[in-house]
């Protein structure tokens, strides 16, 4: 199979896409150095000796909710890219400021219970996780062994304190 000759005019127009190809590149790579995200991530076991949960709940969180609700973030390698380093920093930091499970102890009574009350309607919801994160980590998707666990882990909050 023979390739098309192009012409001069044609050759010129695709070196001016590789050119700006080239230079959206260099431009994100860049950018993706000076928006670097370093995240306070730390050996699993010491963020867990932090979090006051009981140890199956702090499996389903570590396995769910961790990366956004809590400083010990592991970044994956695409969330070291401009602009999703944005998306994702954003991402993290309204989760956090939402609820951050480290903090759980400085919670007031109330504010605990309010909480242990919005996780179950996130999840009956089906708003947490979010699907913009099952999509890339679908061994994050909650069980119903997991919903299951967390209801009655919540229910047991809110009865001991009626």
């Amino acid at each position: 199979m023979k390739l098309p000759i192009l012409s001069k005019k044609d050759t010129l127009h695709l070196m001016k896409k590789i050119l700006i190809l080239l230079g959206l590149a260099f431009v994100c790579a860049l950018a993706s150095y000076f928006t670097r995200w370093e995240s306070s991530s730390v050996a699993t076991q010491e963020a867990k000796s932090e979090l006051v949960f009981p140890e199956r709940i702090n499996r389903i969180f570590d396995k769910s909710c961790n990366d956004c609700h809590t400083p010990y973030t592991r970044i994956p390698l695409y969330g070291h890219v401009f602009p999703v380093t944005l998306y994702l920093q954003d991402h993290v930091e309204e989760a956090q400021a939402e609820l951050n499970f480290v903090k759980w102890n400085e919670f007031t009574l109330k504010r605990q219970l309010r909480k242990a009350e919005e996780i179950i309607e996130q999840i009956d919801n089906g708003e947490m996780p979010p699907k913009s994160y099952l999509l890339l980590h679908p061994d994050a998707k909650l069980s119903y062994e997991d919903i299951s666990e967390l209801k009655k882990w919540s229910e047991k909050i809110l009865n001991e304190n009626e």
